[in-house]
């Protein structure tokens, strides 16, 4: 009797303490988020791309921080170590941005240039 081993049954490679793989995952941050989303929804600001581009990735399956007292858990969440992040996320929340960590799985436009503007910039990879 032949016996099968069958490498399915193990699991996906969250076995053993492997760090989570995350794709077409970015951290951003949005200046005045509550005024930004409510000039996205009337038009009233200029946006480079569509407004739903926006409106889609921000609203959806984020993940948020707008104090500096969550910096240490949204830091990990983000796969990234507090020390090596600290100075600079502090300074973008003391003036008056909010961090995002968003979902972003279109190929064009990049989110490097979707973000590229005076209310919204690109931080970061999540890997």
């Amino acid at each position: 009797m032949e016996i099968q081993f069958n490498t399915n049954d193990l699991g996906d490679d969250k076995m053993f303490g492997t760090k989570r793989k995350f794709e077409n995952r970015h951290v951003v941050a949005v200046k005045d988020y509550d005024s930004f989303i409510k000039s996205a929804k009337e038009g009233s600001i200029y946006l480079p791309y569509d407004k739903d581009i926006y409106l889609d990735f921000l609203e959806n399956d984020t993940i948020k921080l707008d104090n500096i007292k969550g910096l240490k858990k949204f830091a990990k969440k983000c796969n990234k170590k507090k020390s090596e992040v600290k100075y600079y996320w502090e300074g973008l929340i003391n003036q008056g941005y909010t961090i995002f960590s968003i979902k972003y799985d279109k190929k064009q436009p990049s989110i490097q240039n979707v973000c590229n503007n005076d209310s919204m910039k690109y931080i970061c990879d999540i890997s």
